[in-house]
């Protein structure tokens, strides 16, 4: 599973998701969370990204959730110290 958040559609942003999708070997599930009010609707997104999957190969079965971020545009920072917290047993367990 992969997740990428405050997508903006950008250029880098693009190219990076299209290389992910093309070179990945098992991708099953990709959650990509669009910044708050960048978008007119999550169906201008879905099909932005559907153009970015090959038709063939190990990612053409991987199902992609677009969602929109419930934040401010740029959303809350994140602390580099909560990503080495190893105290957390669970890596994704967000506090």
């Amino acid at each position: 599973m992969m997740t990428f958040r405050e997508f903006r559609m950008e250029r880098s942003e693009v190219a990076f998701l299209k290389f992910f999708f093309q070179s990945a070997q098992v991708l099953k599930n990709a959650v990509i969370v669009v910044s708050n009010g960048s978008f007119t609707s999550i169906s201008e997104v879905m099909s932005k990204l559907k153009t970015l999957i090959p038709e063939n190969g190990p990612t053409q079965s991987c199902r992609v959730l677009v969602y929109e971020s419930s934040e401010p545009d740029g959303g809350a920072l994140w602390r580099l110290q909560k990503g080495f917290d190893f105290s957390v047993s669970d890596p994704l367990y967000y506090r």
